[in-house]
């Protein structure tokens, strides 16, 4: 297993990372949105969806299971990410 890191930015993130993997955290690194992940490199490479809204944004339906939230430049922007509950396609979904 190995801990693998994403930069992430607003609005949707399609993100491949191992089947199952374990979120441990998102916050703020030298000024950019970063989620650490614990992954399993041995098993199939999936898309996961991320949105990262930003307060104020308009949420048209519910985002999804909430990650955390990540305040950058002393707290003057501030990122709410969510994990879409179409979650999980297999590198054979993505193909069709």
């Amino acid at each position: 297993m190995q801990i693998w890191k994403y930069e992430l930015s607003p609005g949707r993130n399609e993100i491949k990372m191992p089947k199952n993997s374990i979120v441990l955290d998102v916050q703020e690194q030298y000024g950019k949105p970063i989620m650490w992940v614990l992954v399993n490199t041995y098993v199939p490479m999936v898309t996961r969806i991320l949105d990262v809204y930003t307060t104020g944004d308009n949420i048209v339906k519910m985002p999804g299971d909430y990650i955390g939230t990540i305040q950058l430049n002393s707290g003057s922007l501030v990122f709410h990410v969510f994990e879409s509950s179409h979650k999980l396609k297999t590198k054979q979904e993505d193909r069709k």
